[in-house]
């Protein structure tokens, strides 16, 4: 008797027991790879694996018409056969497979009631809770999901982590608890991480987003009564996916995911709060900001649709972060990763709402100092706004100094940075803006790209101007002043006034620490640490950088550039002190990071090597030091000026290592270098003519 009969299920002719109670099943013979090794050998495009997956989809329907629940759905027991020149998969081993209520005459295929059956990976919540008493078809939907989800991405959705030798029930109280990332984010998170053919990768996300996201995400619902409702309803929304049809599964409206984030979304809320900055509240706060400061140049309809395309994009980004439909393991990085994703495909239609996001997520990835990342966005955010809006529209002027701030950082510019700056002052003067806090914001980055720059003066008055304004607008005592307050601290110990500097860097320090803002309060310290190395205060020194190591790591990471310049003050420290060998591994440490952070060419390269140059004459290398010297010498740095600081420091160090070998002529020759350049520095720093000062 063939019980069932279906081109996609192995026949089975007979079923029974034995005389000792052992139940058996009479199968057809099929031969075949399983459905993973199938794809994996003969690399089917998404197309064609999904209409495997309706065959597959249509073989568990038919099961479930006859009463049957397979209860081990999984690859190996999906083979992958030819029938009249097509493959066709064939479902196999249903032999823990449960008769459903309607099964004819009741018979079952199941084992025992209450035991633990089927493969951990594929289990629904249901079956993970260790009881079978509950199972119905939909545990097959959950199934199916699972082999999608592998399908596509070609991982599983929900891992055992077998290096930390995970317990069978703790990996099934992950099943019942965690939801993992869409297909979509996997996939571009491999991307990211560097996965072999990622060439291929970001068309295949843009494919999977949305319709298919949400297909694969509802078919693995935890709660049964929001999975499809049977396996024919999942191989109807499929169907329709690859007929470019609307799909029955919806990503969540923003009321669900609001009231889910307030029950449940501790996790990212948490990480938000702790890395200061709020992506969802970013690019909200700049969408909406973006149509009321346009409000009186766009049209009607242009404001409706930008309205519409930053809130379909707004529920999209919730929607990833979510835990009930994203991961519980999101991170911020991972967030701005599937953001980042989205944009082509969602905003280009709209292209004002696509400069806005790309310039909030540009910002976020240069805080991180993830600067490959930011520098596309704020380049094309910049270029939109001045397609679309013009060179002297307030948002072109907001990009410009997004650029330019990551220009600096990443590459160490000068020149072009300020050229950018100066172009937005300009469009900030024309509005009416002086004196209002947007016009300090942008005189705390022109001071502190001056002071890089070694122009001094130009850098104090830049950032007294941000400080009298943030301090008017804000309260002196604001965590924003300590900002414009560490920038003049540290411009001052440039001029040598070290007991104004001291105290202008205390009271930033006190800024922060009395409203509890961690990162700010290490980067006011930082600059308290490096005036007292350079006082030759090591001991106080050291106590603050102790403390300000475990802050930054906490709030920032360790890959962050702030790292490398308090290792960078540490090797200066250890110079101080005489302890060449650590001040070696210091200078080091702060060299690789920045090396891999920045471009080649930026002035805080010049810092580590310089350091290490030190270190490493102290250390009786002096053949070692003038190798690097020669080849630092060779290089071209954007310093603007020749008589930059950094520029003294290196002839001072040439000096030294001339000394050392005993080279007479080259002793002269540096000594009088080094003499014009102090002196060329002294008469500008205090407003004189600036001989031997040129671009560099």
């Amino acid at each position: 008797m063939v019980i069932m009969d279906h081109p996609g299920v192995a026949k089975i002719f007979d079923a029974g027991a034995t005389d000792k109670g052992r139940p058996y099943f009479v199968m057809e013979l099929v031969g075949g790879p399983s459905l993973t090794a199938y794809v994996a050998s003969e690399q089917p495009s998404l197309t064609e694996k999904l209409r495997l997956f309706v065959q597959v989809c249509d073989a568990v329907h038919h099961a479930h018409q006859r009463g049957v629940i397979h209860r081990d759905l999984k690859p190996s027991n999906i083979l992958v056969v030819e029938r009249d020149g097509r493959p066709q998969p064939k479902i196999i081993d249903f032999g823990i497979s449960k008769a459903t209520s309607t099964q004819r005459g009741g018979e079952s295929f199941a084992t025992a009631h209450g035991g633990l059956v089927g493969t951990l990976e594929y289990m629904s919540p249901e079956q993970a809770g260790l009881t079978d008493l509950d199972v119905d078809t939909r545990s097959d939907v959950f199934a199916l999901g699972v082999i999608l989800y592998e399908l596509i991405t070609g991982e599983l959705p929900i891992e055992r982590e077998v290096e930390r030798s995970e317990g069978q029930q703790d990996f099934l109280a992950r099943l019942r608890e965690t939801t993992p990332p869409r297909p979509s984010t996997r996939i571009a998170r491999r991307t990211n991480e560097g996965a072999r053919e990622s060439h291929s990768k970001p068309a295949l996300v843009r494919s999977i987003r949305s319709e298919l996201d949400w297909i694969v995400m509802r078919a693995m619902e935890k709660e049964r009564s929001r999975r499809y409702s049977s396996a024919a309803a999942l191989q109807e929304d499929v169907e329709r996916f690859l007929t470019d049809r609307p799909v029955e599964a919806r990503g969540p409206k923003a009321s669900y995911i609001v009231a889910k984030f307030v029950k449940r979304h501790r996790f990212v809320a948490a990480l938000i709060g702790l890395a200061g900055l709020s992506v969802v509240v970013g690019i909200v706060g700049l969408t909406v900001g973006l149509l009321r400061a346009h409000r009186a140049e766009v049209l009607a309809n242009r404001r409706a649709d930008n309205s519409t395309a930053a809130a379909a994009f707004l529920e999209k980004v919730l929607f990833q972060s979510d835990p009930e439909f994203g991961s519980e393991t999101l991170t911020m990085v991972e967030l701005l990763e599937g953001a980042d994703a989205m944009i082509e495909g969602e905003l280009g239609p709209y292209p004002e709402v696509e400069a806005a996001v790309r310039e909030s997520i540009g910002v976020a990835f240069r805080r991180k100092s993830l600067y490959p990342q930011a520098r596309d966005h704020l380049f094309r955010s910049l270029e939109l706004r001045r397609e679309h809006l013009g060179d002297t529209h307030l948002s072109t002027a907001s990009s410009a100094v997004a650029l330019a701030d990551l220009r600096f950082e990443q590459e160490g510019s000068i020149d072009e940075p300020l050229a950018l700056l100066g172009e937005s002052r300009n469009t900030f003067a024309s509005r009416g803006l002086r004196e209002t806090t947007a016009s300090a914001w942008l005189d705390l980055d022109i001071g502190l790209i001056a002071l890089a720059g070694d122009h001094i003066v130009e850098a104090e008055a830049a950032l007294q101007r941000c400080r009298d304004v943030l301090s008017r607008d804000r309260g002196a005592d604001h965590p924003d002043v300590s900002r414009p307050l560490r920038g003049l601290a540290a411009a001052a110990a440039a001029r040598g006034d070290y007991g104004e500097a001291e105290e202008l860097a205390r009271r930033a320090a006190e800024c922060c620490a009395a409203e509890g803002s961690p990162y700010l309060l290490a980067r006011a310290e930082l600059v308290l640490a490096g005036i007292l190395v350079q006082q030759g205060r090591t001991e106080e020194a050291s106590g603050y950088l102790d403390g300000i190591a475990d802050s930054i790591y906490h709030t920032a990471g360790w890959r962050h550039i702030r790292v490398a310049e308090r290792d960078a003050i540490l090797a200066r420290l250890h110079l101080k002190t005489a302890e060449y060998d650590y001040a070696q591994i210091a200078a080091e440490t702060s060299e690789s990071l920045r090396t891999e952070l920045l471009m080649e060419g930026h002035w805080a390269l010049l810092e580590s090597r310089l350091l290490r140059a030190h270190a490493l004459l102290g250390l009786g290398d002096t053949d070692g030091a003038a190798l690097l010297l020669e080849q630092l010498e060779g290089a071209s740095y954007d310093l603007i000026v020749d008589d930059h600081r950094l520029m003294i420091e290196l002839a001072s160090v040439q000096l030294a290592v001339a000394t050392k070998q005993g080279d007479g002529e080259r002793v002269d020759s540096v000594r009088k270098k080094l003499s014009r350049m102090l002196r060329s520095r002294q008469l500008r720093l205090h407003g004189g003519p600036e001989p031997g000062a040129g671009a560099r």
